[in-house]
């Protein structure tokens, strides 16, 4: 018996559980990975014995959490399932420091004691009570670094065809009843621009992006508001008040079973509810997430930019920041911008350096006092080890970007899904796909991420041809809200369900206090991880 979460495709065709079972591309005994093409976790029991094997291609959104309790071995999509078939789960200590410095937990381990996730590329096989796990496939598959071609007019339309071959490929399969997620940022749009080409695409097709009523946010609405008219759509904007924010981000934590990551994420069940109540008729929702680990992250552009001065003294551009700051100040900022990119270059432990960037989004010396030096290079050193499993490129930008596939784009595009099946809706991220990736990869990385001062320079070429627009020439959104949400948690919306937060043992009361005062990152991590050990952890020891 074989299951499938996702979607199994060999070229343009979708298959089922049976087609893979005939092919004989899976047994409990073992896969051919190269085989299983698409986005998917595989999994197939043995009738005879106590026998199972599951595989999670590259890059599955799909999760696979699992545990073994007295010789049976348990498995689910959800981890929250899994928490609740458990008499008294305990929080994951591991996971209380990687939830502290990035806001979720890269790599194996969940955030409950004795329950792990499977990584993609990796086949899990439980044969008469023992567990083995090997990694079976890696991005290293995915492209051949002796064929890679550089980013110009003839190269980007050749991967635009096979953008547009992908979509029309998912839009058949959904017969009509599919509408895109369009924030109006390069990725979605130019996946809807590929949508658009497709002759059984529904006219005007449907998209969606959620409004959060906040001064912050009015961008990032211009921006889909302007994509929606380029491309001829049928756009709904979903509201979303601060007023609902609270309750949302709670929501979201019971539907994961795990703490909420990215500050945006509470937003997602507001706009998959409105679709179901109100489109019941779409079942499928495209998403780009994914492309910025295969195209370009914001990061890209000070790395790119400080690449170019490696082997300048740090002093020196400190020095022309000074003196071109009277009359050149945008030079100025880029002189000052590239020593401090440089400078962080230099240190691998730097909380600034581009494998380190999601360390941001805490306060490093406390998290340091709570946890230890020690441990916190540890983990540092522990999430750059995956690029190394999975690529060990000799290519910074490409190390970082590999990283964040394998990590941070999985691990969201992971909630993104299990929102949606909540809701009766199935997200699907063709950027994940490995024929994109595929066809990502065969970009020379060097042109691929960074381009003559450009980001994305394939995706923004591609749009530029395809829609004959300004669009992809337009500044970047932040796409977060940081000031409104600290705001909140000071004196707003999320200042109740801020002092009601129970200090963990790792801190001390004076820091506890000073963060409950005065919040930033650092409280917005603890405030997600309080509400997982309320809502999830307590209530199923209590239930």
């Amino acid at each position: 018996m074989c299951v499938v979460f996702g979607r199994v495709r060999v070229g343009d065709v979708s298959l089922s559980a049976e087609d893979i079972i005939q092919q004989e591309w899976i047994t409990p005994l073992g896969v051919q990975p190269e085989a299983i093409g698409g986005n998917a976790v595989v999994i197939c029991f043995s009738k005879c014995a106590p026998r199972c094997l599951v595989y999670r291609n590259m890059l599955a959104v799909p999760q696979f959490n699992y545990m073994t309790d007295g010789g049976n071995f348990l498995g689910a999509e959800n981890l929250g399932l899994l928490i609740g078939l458990l008499d008294m789960p305990q929080p994951s200590e591991e996971a209380l420091l990687l939830h502290m410095m990035f806001r979720y937990t890269p790599g194996a381990q969940s955030y409950v004691r004795d329950v792990y996730r499977l990584l993609p590329g990796e086949a899990l096989t439980w044969d008469g009570g023992k567990l083995r796990i090997d990694l079976r496939r890696d991005l290293r598959a995915l492209f051949d670094p002796d064929d890679q071609h550089p980013v110009n007019l003839a190269t980007v339309r050749g991967f635009f065809e096979q953008v547009k071959a992908l979509l029309c490929a998912y839009v058949d399969d959904a017969a009509h009843g599919a509408a895109t997620l369009l924030s109006g940022g390069v990725d979605s749009t130019l996946m809807q621009a590929a949508i658009n080409g497709c002759s059984s695409a529904a006219r005007p097709f449907p998209t969606f992006s959620f409004a959060l009523q906040t001064p912050a946010f009015l961008g990032e609405i211009d921006y889909a508001r302007e994509a929606a008219l380029v491309l001829d759509t049928d756009h709904t904007f979903v509201s979303v008040s601060p007023e609902e924010y609270a309750d949302l981000v709670v929501q979201t934590t019971e539907i994961l079973g795990h703490p909420v990551s990215h500050e945006w994420l509470p937003c997602t069940p507001r706009l998959l509810a409105h679709v179901a109540a109100h489109r019941g008729e779409i079942r499928y929702l495209f998403n780009a997430g994914a492309a910025d680990g295969a195209h370009g992250l914001q990061l890209s552009l000070e790395t790119g930019r400080a690449m170019r001065y490696r082997y300048w003294p740090v002093s020196l551009l400190r020095l022309a920041g000074v003196v071109l700051a009277p009359i050149l100040q945008s030079k100025s900022y880029g002189a000052r911008v590239a020593a401090d990119t440089l400078s962080a270059l230099r240190d691998i432990e730097s909380p600034r350096h581009p494998m380190n960037a999601l360390s941001l989004f805490t306060d490093w010396e406390l998290v340091r006092r709570c946890f230890g030096s020690a441990a916190v290079r540890q983990a540092l050193a522990r999430r750059r080890e995956l690029q190394i499993r999975y690529l060990d490129s000799d290519f910074l930008l490409e190390q970082v970007h590999a990283m964040d596939l394998v990590t941070d784009a999985v691990d969201a595009a992971g909630a993104w899904r299990q929102i949606g099946l909540f809701y009766g809706n199935e997200v699907i991220f063709p950027y994940a796909d490995e024929v994109l990736l595929r066809a990502s990869f065969s970009f020379d990385p060097r042109q691929r991420f960074y381009l003559k001062g450009r980001t994305k320079p394939v995706l923004k070429m591609a749009l530029e041809a395809e829609t004959n627009s300004e669009v992809s020439r337009k500044p970047k959104c932040g796409g977060g809200f940081e000031t409104d949400l600290m705001g909140w948690m000071r004196d707003g919306v999320l200042h109740e369900m801020v002092r009601a937060i129970e200090r963990p043992a790792f801190m001390e009361c004076a820091d506890f206090e000073q963060k409950v005062k005065q919040p930033d990152w650092f409280t917005w991590n603890l405030l997600t991880l309080d509400i997982f050990n309320k809502r999830v952890l307590a209530r199923a020891s209590a239930g």
